[in-house]
């Protein structure tokens, strides 16, 4: 199976969230993180959703990490990509 061609949007965001993975407090930064950098790296969007929608509340330690997945992936209420609601931004 190949993996799909990129477009350079979506690498910069991948990178984008490589960076902020690699800022995280811990040595290896959030596994939860790093399953969804993994599903994007291989081009499986809806994949990364699963693990946002499954485990993202792990995610909520790290702000950063949690707002960009937010704004690239959509919120885990209501999928809404950059969702403003005050309960999915917490």
């Amino acid at each position: 199976m190949n993996k799909p061609e990129l477009f350079d949007d979506q690498v910069l965001r991948i990178s984008e969230l490589l960076d902020i993975l690699n800022r995280t407090n811990q040595p290896m930064g959030s596994s939860t993180g790093r399953a969804i950098y993994q599903s994007l790296f291989n081009g499986n969007v809806e994949e990364a959703k699963t693990v946002f929608s499954n485990d993202g509340d792990k995610i909520t330690q790290y702000p950063e990490l949690h707002l960009w997945v937010i704004n690239n992936l959509g919120c885990r209420t209501h999928g809404v990509v950059g969702c403003k609601n005050r309960l999915c931004l917490l």
